[in-house]
């Protein structure tokens, strides 16, 4: 029985005037026994019109948060790690059951809304959307890979009730399905882009001693 894997990836948001990280948005991406991302979700804040994702880290009036998702991988889908082992079939049930989860959030024209909240839960957001999906495929949100001091704002604010999560479970026929759940790496994994005190990135895996990198302080709130 070949492999898949549940990956979870987050980009850094950062101020676009002062570059400082202002939080994490995160990704759930499915990939198969061959290493290839077959199929990403996450939740991104939607314009109400025509149904299309803004910009990452804008926030406007109206704005509904909506499940997205494509095929292969997301390019918001950095610093990937693997959550959890799963068969093929059990892959193809958690993105059906995903699938169920888009239809179900989406047409409840929930508003994006980072703190404070106004649609009774604070907030509604990305990470409200992933602890959603998360829930679904039977695991936690993971830690935030940028950093703990950024946190993830929405982290653990589910967007459908526990009855609905199981109503998609059992649909989906998930309850059948075992996961085998990956403990947090110590470590990150070779091709990891590392920012540099100069500004550009190296691939983990070159960096060597005596070279400066970017580090968050929580102090001062700001790179180093």
């Amino acid at each position: 029985m070949s492999q898949w894997t549940v990956r979870y990836g987050e980009l850094v948001i950062r101020d676009p005037l002062f570059g400082v990280p202002i939080g994490i948005h995160g990704v759930l991406t499915i990939y198969n026994a061959s290493g290839v991302a077959v199929r990403w979700f996450d939740g991104q804040a939607t314009d109400p019109v025509t149904l299309l994702p803004r910009p990452i880290g804008s926030q406007f009036t109206g704005e509904l948060l909506n499940i997205h998702t494509g095929v292969g991988s997301s390019p918001l889908a950095r610093n990937e790690r693997i959550v959890a082992n799963i068969s093929e079939d059990g892959a193809n049930k958690l993105i059906d059951a995903l699938f169920r989860a888009k239809t179900e959030i989406n047409a409840q024209n929930i508003p994006y809304q980072l703190p404070p909240g106004s649609w009774g839960r604070e907030p509604t957001n990305s990470n409200s959307a992933l602890s959603t999906l998360f829930k679904i495929a039977g695991l936690e949100l993971p830690d935030s890979i940028g950093g703990a001091a950024l946190g993830q704002t929405g982290r653990g604010n589910t967007l459908l009730s526990d009855s609905a999560i199981d109503g998609i479970r059992a649909a989906s026929q998930l309850n059948t399905i075992p996961l085998d759940i990956k403990p947090p790496p110590r470590c990150f994994v070779a091709g990891t882009p590392i920012d540099m005190a100069d500004g550009t990135k190296k691939p983990i895996e070159e960096i060597v001693v005596g070279d400066e990198v970017m580090a968050f302080d929580p102090l001062a709130a700001q790179g180093l």
